[in-house]
């Protein structure tokens, strides 16, 4: 996935500035599979080589703040 939305960035305008912050909107309903552990795997491979904040929600019918803004120090 990071693959295909690094792509799609560098497609765009070259104007766009660096991300500040990333906020992780993860799907926690039934329809979805995988265990926590592969979501928490899934976050910390992008945010390995990031040097910025981040969020995670994970929301069904609503979102739910389950890691405030802070800085990534790994799993």
């Amino acid at each position: 996935m990071t693959g295909i939305l690094e792509f799609v960035y560098e497609l765009g305008d070259k104007d766009i500035p660096e991300p500040t912050s990333y906020v992780f909107m993860v799907d926690n309903s039934g329809s979805m599979t995988g265990t926590e552990q592969q979501r928490k795997e899934a976050i910390c491979s992008v945010m390995e080589n990031a040097d910025i904040p981040y969020a995670v929600y994970f929301f069904t019918n609503d979102a739910e703040l389950v890691q405030p803004m802070t800085e990534y120090t790994g799993l």
